[in-house]
């Protein structure tokens, strides 16, 4: 499943307020992709404007091979926020002559008074950026591709970032069943029995695009249980990290996330989030890595 990295908050009055949007632009790869190729949104909307409001999402405008079923996503209280997701589809373009395109979606986010979803109280248009890019195309240069098919991490160092709480056992190894692309894939295995965890946890490699122009990392990841939260994607840059957040809802299936790279990076790190007190073991799976770049 190809998903979108992307964080928006909608201020209710954008003439009056600051809206932060984060990198409003989605990204997938036709690579193996089903038609139409789902991209997930998701956003976060704050309400500071006294009354409680009700939230819905349409697609307002698109190119050819978009859609979107409008999402009604509740009420939220004054000085409440609510997060919720939608769903853009797009047909798979026809055809695979090409490295990327770009096509320019917009969507209207409405806030109204009533839970009939009738009195307008005000809206926001928002334009999203979708790249489309063909990661086999010949024209990009394979700067990394791993697989595991060797049975080895290929270069991989795990990741455990405790942000609270602690993690009773955490193993990082290779899985030879439970993969993308036979036979191994990289995983982490952690149990949890008496702590309340709470933390990051993956791998992390060595990424250098400063040659290039543009850059894209394409990976496979997979968890088995419900106490995930997201998976984090963190660049290490000299000014800093740039990170990208996937809200992935969806369990014991392999999906896929694209995501764009600094050129500037010199590390990236690709972690699930853990927060829950649930007794059992959470795995995470990483497979079929590569970085495209021209």
């Amino acid at each position: 499943m190809p998903l979108k990295y992307y964080g928006l908050r909608v201020p209710t009055r954008p003439t009056e307020r600051s809206g932060v949007i984060v990198d409003p632009d989605a990204y997938v790869d036709i690579v193996d992709t089903v038609d139409p190729m789902p991209i997930i949104l998701k956003f976060s909307f704050q309400n500071s404007e006294g009354l409680t409001l009700y939230v819905k999402v349409e697609l307002l405008s698109a190119p050819e091979g978009y859609s979107m079923e409008p999402v009604e996503a509740g009420s939220v209280d004054d000085g409440s926020i609510i997060d919720f997701t939608a769903v853009l589809n797009r047909s798979k373009p026809s055809g695979a002559d090409f490295m990327e395109i770009e096509e320019v979606v917009t969507l209207r986010v409405s806030t109204y008074t009533d839970s009939g979803y009738t009195a307008l109280y005000e809206y926001i248009d928002v334009d999203i950026t979708v790249h489309i890019i063909n990661s086999d195309h010949a024209s990009w240069n394979k700067v990394l591709e791993v697989d595991f098919d060797d049975g080895s991490l290929d270069g991989l160092t795990s990741v455990k970032e405790i942000i609270s709480g602690c993690l009773d056992s955490f193993s990082a190894h290779i899985f030879d069943d439970v993969y993308f692309s036979p036979p191994y894939s990289a995983g982490i295995d952690v149990y949890l029995y008496n702590c309340i965890g709470n933390a990051n946890v993956g791998y992390k490699f060595v990424v250098d695009v400063s040659s290039y122009s543009k850059a894209f990392l394409v990976f496979y990841a997979r968890v088995s249980s419900n106490v995930y939260k997201g998976i984090h994607v963190v660049f290490t840059t000299p000014s800093g990290e740039k990170a990208y957040y996937a809200d992935v809802d969806t369990v014991d299936k392999w999906f896929k996330v694209v995501v764009p790279i600094p050129l500037d990076a010199s590390e990236v790190k690709v972690m699930a989030y853990i927060n829950t007190s649930t007794i059992g073991h959470f795995y995470f799976y990483l497979d079929s890595i590569k970085v495209v770049a021209v």
